[in-house]
């Protein structure tokens, strides 16, 4: 499991694009597309180097709206 999906309902096919912090609010990577329509992943990487284990946060942006919540990458 070295990729996390998002799979996302878009009903107005809006552009959707994702990003992934550290917990001191850094930019660690984008998000890319995903493997499948209405989707998006992050590979486990910044800067294509696998990241330390611990908490990242990911957002999600929509038209207007953001969404947000934690990953745990373990190692």
């Amino acid at each position: 499991n070295d990729t996390a999906v998002f799979v996302f309902d878009n009903p107005l096919d809006s552009l959707v694009s994702g990003d992934i912090y550290d917990l001191r609010g850094g930019f660690v990577a984008a998000m890319a597309a995903g493997p499948i329509k209405n989707s998006i992943q992050w590979d486990g990487k910044a800067g294509g180097r696998p990241v330390p284990a611990g908490i990242y946060v990911y957002v999600i942006r929509a038209e207007e709206k953001q969404h947000t919540g934690t990953l745990v990458v373990i190692r």
